[in-house]
Protein backbone atom coordinates (compact mmCIF):
# COMPACT_ATOMS: atom_id res chain seq x y z
CA UNK A 1 0.00 0.00 0.00
CA UNK A 2 2.94 2.32 0.59
CA UNK A 3 3.04 5.38 2.82
CA UNK A 4 0.09 7.55 3.84
CA UNK A 5 0.35 11.13 5.10
CA UNK A 6 -1.13 11.39 8.62
CA UNK A 7 0.06 14.84 9.69
CA UNK A 8 -2.74 17.23 10.80
CA UNK A 9 -5.37 14.49 10.48
CA UNK A 10 -7.67 13.27 13.23
CA UNK A 11 -7.77 9.55 13.97
CA UNK A 12 -11.12 9.27 12.13
CA UNK A 13 -9.81 11.11 9.07
CA UNK A 14 -6.68 8.96 8.90
CA UNK A 15 -8.78 5.78 9.19
CA UNK A 16 -10.95 7.00 6.31
CA UNK A 17 -7.84 7.62 4.21
CA UNK A 18 -6.66 4.05 4.86
CA UNK A 19 -10.08 2.66 3.87
CA UNK A 20 -10.06 4.70 0.67
CA UNK A 21 -6.59 3.46 -0.22
CA UNK A 22 -7.66 -0.18 0.17
CA UNK A 23 -10.91 0.46 -1.72
CA UNK A 24 -8.91 1.68 -4.69
CA UNK A 25 -7.26 -1.75 -4.66
CA UNK A 26 -10.57 -3.62 -4.51
CA UNK A 27 -10.45 -4.34 -0.78
CA UNK A 28 -13.38 -3.29 1.43
CA UNK A 29 -12.68 -2.80 5.13
CA UNK A 30 -13.29 -0.47 8.04
CA UNK A 31 -10.21 0.76 9.87
CA UNK A 32 -9.90 1.88 13.46
CA UNK A 33 -7.00 3.98 14.66
CA UNK A 34 -5.90 3.61 18.26
CA UNK A 35 -3.25 6.09 19.26
CA UNK A 36 -1.12 5.43 22.32
CA UNK A 37 -0.07 8.89 23.42
CA UNK A 38 3.14 9.76 25.19
CA UNK A 39 2.55 10.95 28.75
CA UNK A 40 5.45 13.32 28.27
CA UNK A 41 3.67 15.06 25.39
CA UNK A 42 2.87 18.68 26.37
CA UNK A 43 -0.40 20.59 26.37
CA UNK A 44 -0.48 23.44 23.86
CA UNK A 45 -1.99 26.72 25.13
CA UNK A 46 -2.98 29.45 22.68
CA UNK A 47 -5.36 32.34 22.17
CA UNK A 48 -6.14 35.20 24.54
CA UNK A 49 -3.51 34.44 27.18
CA UNK A 50 -0.46 36.32 28.41
CA UNK A 51 1.78 33.22 28.31
CA UNK A 52 0.96 30.96 25.33
CA UNK A 53 3.06 27.90 24.61
CA UNK A 54 3.55 24.32 25.77
CA UNK A 55 3.05 22.94 29.28
CA UNK A 56 3.86 19.52 30.69
CA UNK A 57 0.90 17.78 32.27
CA UNK A 58 2.97 15.71 34.65
CA UNK A 59 0.87 13.95 37.29
CA UNK A 60 -2.20 15.98 36.44
CA UNK A 61 -3.17 19.46 35.37
CA UNK A 62 -6.62 20.99 35.77
CA UNK A 63 -8.08 23.76 33.65
CA UNK A 64 -7.86 26.17 36.58
CA UNK A 65 -4.19 25.30 37.17
CA UNK A 66 -3.42 25.83 33.51
CA UNK A 67 -5.14 29.24 33.63
CA UNK A 68 -2.98 30.28 36.59
CA UNK A 69 0.13 29.55 34.53
CA UNK A 70 -1.04 30.84 31.14
CA UNK A 71 -2.75 33.95 32.62
CA UNK A 72 -5.83 34.64 30.45
CA UNK A 73 -6.04 38.28 29.40
CA UNK A 74 -8.95 40.59 30.23
CA UNK A 75 -10.24 39.92 26.70
CA UNK A 76 -10.54 36.15 27.24
CA UNK A 77 -13.93 34.48 27.69
CA UNK A 78 -13.73 32.40 30.89
CA UNK A 79 -16.67 30.28 29.71
CA UNK A 80 -15.50 29.73 26.13
CA UNK A 81 -12.31 27.65 26.31
CA UNK A 82 -12.00 25.22 23.38
CA UNK A 83 -10.14 21.99 24.19
CA UNK A 84 -9.18 19.68 21.34
CA UNK A 85 -7.89 16.27 22.43
CA UNK A 86 -5.17 14.35 20.62
CA UNK A 87 -7.89 12.03 19.24
CA UNK A 88 -9.76 14.90 17.57
CA UNK A 89 -12.56 15.28 20.12
CA UNK A 90 -13.49 18.89 20.88
CA UNK A 91 -15.17 20.13 24.07
CA UNK A 92 -15.76 23.56 25.61
CA UNK A 93 -14.36 24.23 29.07
CA UNK A 94 -15.26 26.94 31.58
CA UNK A 95 -13.23 28.40 34.42
CA UNK A 96 -16.51 29.10 36.21
CA UNK A 97 -18.30 25.78 35.60
CA UNK A 98 -15.54 23.19 35.00
CA UNK A 99 -12.38 24.51 36.71
CA UNK A 100 -11.37 20.99 37.81
CA UNK A 101 -11.49 19.54 34.29
CA UNK A 102 -8.36 17.38 33.91
CA UNK A 103 -6.25 17.94 30.82
CA UNK A 104 -4.44 15.15 28.99
CA UNK A 105 -1.10 15.01 27.19
CA UNK A 106 -1.45 16.34 23.66
CA UNK A 107 -4.49 18.51 24.39
CA UNK A 108 -4.75 21.81 22.54
CA UNK A 109 -6.34 24.51 24.71
CA UNK A 110 -7.52 27.70 23.04
CA UNK A 111 -8.79 30.66 25.08
CA UNK A 112 -11.36 32.45 22.92
CA UNK A 113 -11.99 36.19 22.83
CA UNK A 114 -14.94 37.36 24.86
CA UNK A 115 -17.62 38.72 22.54
CA UNK A 116 -19.78 40.05 25.37
CA UNK A 117 -19.89 43.86 25.87
CA UNK A 118 -17.22 45.66 27.91
CA UNK A 119 -19.97 46.80 30.26
CA UNK A 120 -22.20 45.69 33.08
CA UNK A 121 -25.72 46.99 33.54
CA UNK A 122 -27.41 48.21 36.72
CA UNK A 123 -31.14 48.54 36.17
CA UNK A 124 -34.16 49.42 38.26
CA UNK A 125 -34.20 51.22 41.60
CA UNK A 126 -30.79 52.90 41.59
CA UNK A 127 -29.98 56.60 41.32
CA UNK A 128 -28.48 56.40 37.81
CA UNK A 129 -29.62 53.19 36.08
CA UNK A 130 -27.77 52.16 32.95
CA UNK A 131 -24.45 50.82 31.67
CA UNK A 132 -21.26 50.86 33.74
CA UNK A 133 -17.82 50.26 32.25
CA UNK A 134 -16.61 46.79 33.22
CA UNK A 135 -13.20 46.49 34.87
CA UNK A 136 -11.24 43.44 35.97
CA UNK A 137 -12.13 42.34 39.53
CA UNK A 138 -15.15 44.66 39.61
CA UNK A 139 -17.61 43.66 42.34
CA UNK A 140 -21.37 44.00 42.35
CA UNK A 141 -21.02 46.74 44.97
CA UNK A 142 -18.62 48.64 42.68
CA UNK A 143 -21.23 48.59 39.91
CA UNK A 144 -24.09 49.68 42.18
CA UNK A 145 -21.91 52.49 43.55
CA UNK A 146 -21.11 53.53 39.98
CA UNK A 147 -24.86 53.73 39.37
CA UNK A 148 -25.23 56.22 42.22
CA UNK A 149 -26.25 53.69 44.85
CA UNK A 150 -29.49 51.99 45.81
CA UNK A 151 -32.52 54.28 45.61
CA UNK A 152 -34.70 54.64 48.72
CA UNK A 153 -37.64 53.00 46.95
CA UNK A 154 -35.66 49.82 46.19
CA UNK A 155 -36.41 46.35 47.53
CA UNK A 156 -32.74 45.52 48.03
CA UNK A 157 -33.39 42.03 49.41
CA UNK A 158 -34.81 40.96 46.02
CA UNK A 159 -31.94 42.29 43.93
CA UNK A 160 -30.53 39.75 41.44
CA UNK A 161 -27.59 39.32 39.10
CA UNK A 162 -28.14 37.90 35.61
CA UNK A 163 -25.24 36.20 33.84
CA UNK A 164 -26.17 34.85 30.41
CA UNK A 165 -28.89 32.26 31.18
CA UNK A 166 -28.23 32.18 34.94
CA UNK A 167 -29.86 34.34 37.65
CA UNK A 168 -28.69 34.39 41.27
CA UNK A 169 -29.14 36.62 44.37
CA UNK A 170 -27.17 39.84 44.63
CA UNK A 171 -24.18 39.82 46.95
CA UNK A 172 -21.94 42.91 47.21
CA UNK A 173 -18.74 40.87 46.96
CA UNK A 174 -19.63 38.94 43.77
CA UNK A 175 -17.01 39.51 41.06
CA UNK A 176 -18.82 40.62 37.93
CA UNK A 177 -18.21 39.43 34.40
CA UNK A 178 -18.68 41.40 31.22
CA UNK A 179 -22.32 41.70 30.25
CA UNK A 180 -23.70 40.95 33.74
CA UNK A 181 -26.98 42.64 34.64
CA UNK A 182 -27.89 43.74 38.17
CA UNK A 183 -31.64 44.23 38.60
CA UNK A 184 -32.87 46.19 41.62
CA UNK A 185 -36.67 45.91 41.99
CA UNK A 186 -38.76 48.89 43.03
CA UNK A 187 -41.12 49.08 45.97
CA UNK A 188 -44.74 49.84 45.05
CA UNK A 189 -44.72 52.42 47.86
CA UNK A 190 -42.93 55.60 46.73
CA UNK A 191 -44.42 58.38 48.87
CA UNK A 192 -41.09 60.14 49.23
CA UNK A 193 -38.25 61.70 47.28
CA UNK A 194 -34.51 61.30 47.62
CA UNK A 195 -32.00 64.14 48.08
CA UNK A 196 -28.54 63.18 46.88
CA UNK A 197 -25.32 65.16 47.17
CA UNK A 198 -24.78 68.73 48.38
CA UNK A 199 -27.77 69.22 50.68
CA UNK A 200 -27.68 70.09 54.36
CA UNK A 201 -29.71 66.95 55.04
CA UNK A 202 -29.37 64.48 52.14
CA UNK A 203 -31.42 61.31 52.20
CA UNK A 204 -35.03 60.22 51.95
CA UNK A 205 -37.83 62.69 52.57
CA UNK A 206 -41.58 62.12 52.73
CA UNK A 207 -43.70 64.47 50.66
CA UNK A 208 -47.31 65.51 50.34
CA UNK A 209 -49.39 66.43 47.32
CA UNK A 210 -48.78 69.68 45.46
CA UNK A 211 -45.14 70.12 46.53
CA UNK A 212 -42.94 72.19 44.20
CA UNK A 213 -39.16 72.23 43.91
CA UNK A 214 -38.72 75.41 45.96
CA UNK A 215 -40.99 73.93 48.66
CA UNK A 216 -38.84 70.80 48.76
CA UNK A 217 -35.61 72.77 49.14
CA UNK A 218 -37.13 74.90 51.91
CA UNK A 219 -38.49 71.91 53.83
CA UNK A 220 -35.15 70.08 53.55
CA UNK A 221 -33.38 73.15 55.04
CA UNK A 222 -31.56 73.96 51.84
CA UNK A 223 -28.27 73.27 50.10
CA UNK A 224 -24.84 72.66 51.50
CA UNK A 225 -22.65 75.77 51.19
CA UNK A 226 -20.49 73.93 48.64
CA UNK A 227 -23.38 73.05 46.32
CA UNK A 228 -23.25 73.97 42.66
CA UNK A 229 -26.82 75.26 42.47
CA UNK A 230 -26.52 75.82 38.71
CA UNK A 231 -26.25 72.09 37.96
CA UNK A 232 -29.17 70.48 39.81
CA UNK A 233 -30.63 67.32 38.24
CA UNK A 234 -34.13 66.00 38.93
CA UNK A 235 -34.52 62.33 37.95
CA UNK A 236 -37.95 60.79 37.41
CA UNK A 237 -38.94 57.16 37.83
CA UNK A 238 -39.51 56.90 34.08
CA UNK A 239 -35.80 57.65 33.50
CA UNK A 240 -36.28 61.28 32.50
CA UNK A 241 -33.62 63.69 33.81
CA UNK A 242 -34.38 67.42 34.16
CA UNK A 243 -31.40 69.79 34.42
CA UNK A 244 -32.08 72.83 36.58
CA UNK A 245 -30.24 76.08 37.33
CA UNK A 246 -31.67 76.76 40.77
CA UNK A 247 -30.20 80.27 40.85
CA UNK A 248 -32.74 81.50 38.28
CA UNK A 249 -35.84 79.77 39.66
CA UNK A 250 -38.69 81.96 40.86
CA UNK A 251 -41.19 80.61 43.36
CA UNK A 252 -44.26 79.49 41.45
CA UNK A 253 -42.59 80.14 38.10
CA UNK A 254 -42.47 77.69 35.18
CA UNK A 255 -39.10 76.28 36.33
CA UNK A 256 -40.48 75.58 39.82
CA UNK A 257 -41.49 72.05 38.83
CA UNK A 258 -44.02 69.95 40.67
CA UNK A 259 -42.34 67.18 42.67
CA UNK A 260 -43.56 63.61 42.18
CA UNK A 261 -43.23 60.63 44.48
CA UNK A 262 -40.06 58.65 43.77
CA UNK A 263 -38.18 61.66 42.37
CA UNK A 264 -34.43 61.88 42.98
CA UNK A 265 -32.93 65.37 43.29
CA UNK A 266 -29.17 65.60 42.85
CA UNK A 267 -27.03 68.58 43.82
CA UNK A 268 -23.34 68.32 42.85
CA UNK A 269 -20.52 69.85 44.86
CA UNK A 270 -18.37 72.51 43.22
CA UNK A 271 -15.55 70.74 41.38
CA UNK A 272 -17.20 67.36 41.98
CA UNK A 273 -15.59 67.04 45.44
CA UNK A 274 -17.50 66.87 48.70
Amino acid sequence: MGYLQAENLTAEAFAARIDQSFKQRGVSLTSQIIRLYDEAEPVLVEGAVVHPGQLRVGKGLSLAQLAQIAAPSDLADPDGIVIESWDGKVITGSLNLTPDLQLKPGDRVSFQLNTRPLQVFVLGAVVKPGAIEWKANMTALDAVTGAGGIAPYAVEARTTIERQSETFPYRPTVTLQRGDIIRVPESPQKEYVSLVGAFKHPGMMRIGAGLHLTDLIRLSQGFDARADRRAIVLRRLDGKAIKINYNVIKIGGPEDVLIKTGDILEAPFFGGVN
